[in-house]
């Protein structure tokens, strides 16, 4: 199993000066041409050339009928023009830098002084660490897929038994289909999916939305071979359960399948098959159990035989196929099937069936720029799945834990809140 947080938090305070310089805009007015009545040159018994009001400003321009006709002392707007337009306002003063400053800027960006002058980071959406000189970003995708949703999703008491499919991008509630399988970004839910590839680790199915709350008393199944990401541009409060476990044989989400009878299991963490030989008194076979799948842990090793050669029971899955942090973000490895018990001599009196190995828990990543809460009655469920019944052969192995990753600026876990990534044992040996 695998549980991992990342987590920030900062108190940023910013001062920008910004200088404005004030520009006034001005007009003038030619006068020629114009007169006041009864000044010289003008004809004083008839009507005037133009009326002038006492500060200047012309009302009109001449009187039908006078010596100037309309548009002879000056057109509209013909005399009178602005002087200039307003200059441009100047941009915000920018202070210089000195030595290898790092900023964390008021809009989610980061900036670092490199030869005397700023240098953008970029984006962080997860919040920024001057003191550590980081820009947090999500982890296994590029944090610019963070803008890509324009709508939150929010399941309530109408959608009490929700499906998401990391595989096509569908998710279906009680009440309805909530998002139909499709890439990109689904208008009409505001939901953005796409699948993404990691290397040698699972698929992920990614998922992007404004905001998420999911009430107490929702349920929310994530089905599929790819491992789940939810990249919320927004807060992300759990008050139901989020469930990412393995079902029988088949992975969670991002985890791997349980062996086949007397198969290891998928993954290469996966366990190994019980072991044994012909033994007792009636020449019936004991077999002993299969291991259990590995991950960040060991997988457990299966039980001995308990009688004829008592062979010791196969080896539970190495660690090391997972990693704490998450990176890339895989689940657990699947548990080794049984093995049937040999029948020599007389013939088998039981039907010999061994089960297959159980599979290991899927992964989840959540990743939210207003930080993560899980309630008092909410939780993530990650775990593997134990192996399945068998008759007259060695028990089969369990599957491993998963792996939960929460980051955000805050991730806070109330009291009562589960996080769980449980592995299932080794097998029994000589069921009968």
């Amino acid at each position: 199993m695998s549980i991992s947080f990342r987590y920030y938090r900062h108190l940023l305070m910013w001062l920008v000066m910004v200088t404005a310089l004030g520009v006034t805009g001005g007009c003038s007015f030619d006068k020629s041409g114009l007169a006041r009545p009864g000044d010289a040159g003008q004809n004083n018994s008839g009507p005037p050339d133009a009326a002038i009001v006492a500060d200047g400003t012309v009302w009109f321009d001449a009187q039908p009928g006078s010596d100037a006709q309309p548009g002879s002392d000056a057109e509209p707007g013909s005399d009178a023009q602005p002087d200039a337009q307003p200059d441009a306002q100047p941009d915000a003063y920018v202070p210089p830098c000195t030595g290898d400053t790092w900023e964390c800027l008021p809009d989610g960006t980061a900036r670092v002084c490199q030869d005397d002058a700023w240098v953008a980071v970029g984006a962080c959406p997860l919040g920024c660490d001057v003191t550590a000189r980081e820009c947090n970003v999500p982890s296994n995708v590029p944090g610019d897929l963070m803008d890509e949703g324009t709508g939150a999703l929010e399941l309530d008491s109408n959608d009490s038994i929700v499906t998401i499919y990391t595989d096509t991008g569908e998710i279906d509630g009680a009440d309805g289909q909530i998002r139909p399988p499709m890439v990109g970004l689904h208008g009409p839910s505001g939901i953005y999916y796409e699948q993404r590839s990691q290397g040698p680790g699972p698929g992920l199915g990614v998922f992007v939305v404004q905001g998420l709350t999911i009430d107490t008393t929702v349920v929310v199944n994530v089905v599929g071979t790819r491992a789940l990401v939810l990249l919320v541009n927004g807060a992300a409060t759990i008050n139901g359960v989020i469930n990412a476990t393995a079902r029988g044989n088949l992975g969670g989400p991002g985890g791997f399948n349980g062996g086949a009878p007397s198969q290891s299991g998928d993954g290469s963490c996966g366990g190994l098959p019980g072991l044994g030989g012909v033994g007792g008194p009636t020449g019936h076979g004991c077999m002993s159990g299969s291991g259990g799948g590995g991950h960040a842990g060991a997988g457990g090793s299966g039980g001995n035989s308990t009688c004829g050669s008592q062979a010791s029971g196969g080896a539970g899955g190495v660690n090391g196929c997972g990693y704490v942090e998450l990176v890339p973000l895989m689940g657990g490895s699947g548990g080794a099937g049984g093995a049937p018990i040999p029948i020599i001599n007389p013939p088998a009196t039981n039907p010999v069936s061994p089960g297959p190995g159980g599979g290991g828990g899927g992964a989840i990543q959540i990743s939210a720029s207003g930080g993560i809460i899980v309630g008092a009655f909410g939780g993530i469920n990650a775990g593997g799945d134990g192996g399945r019944e068998c008759t007259s052969a060695g028990g089969a192995g369990g599957g491993a834990g998963g792996g939960i990753l929460l980051e955000g600026p805050t991730v806070m876990l109330l009291g009562g809140g589960r996080l769980a990534a449980n592995g299932g044992g080794g097998g029994g040996g000589d069921c009968s």
